[in-house]
Parts: structure tokens; sequence; C-alpha cells
């Protein structure tokens, strides 16, 4: 899971990804998402398939259910 911020939104072309990204419910809010629904969201925001990766966020506490 991926946590999202206000930075995360301020790519060059953000518009359509913005557009994207709460299309598919993701917002800058935050809260955790799915590397995968991420990865969906910019591929349909852009028509390319990004390549992408997680590091692990130590500092980000996480739900039994997520680790």
């Amino acid at each position: 899971m991926v946590p999202l911020g206000e930075a995360s939104f301020k790519w060059r072309g953000s518009t359509s990804l913005h557009f994207a990204f709460t299309k598919r419910g993701i917002e800058s809010d935050g809260r955790l998402y799915s590397l995968e629904s991420i990865k969906e969201a910019i591929k349909e925001g852009t028509g390319y398939t990004p390549g992408i990766d997680c590091n692990v966020d130590k500092s980000v506490e996480r739900d039994e259910e997520e680790s």
C-alpha cells in the first residue's frame, strides 16, 4: 500500500493523472492505496504502463491486515 500526499499529484501533465486518480477513488488525502491501483490509474490517464516500484517506509504505521 502506498500513501499519497499532495506532492504525488504535482506531476507534469497532472490534469489527466489527477482526473484518472479521482475517477478510481484515489485522492491526495494521505490514505494508503495499492500499487496496482495507482499503476492502473496512471495507465488509464496516460496510455502508458508505468514502471514504478515501492520502497517500504518504516515510518508509516500499518494495520495488521495490511502487513
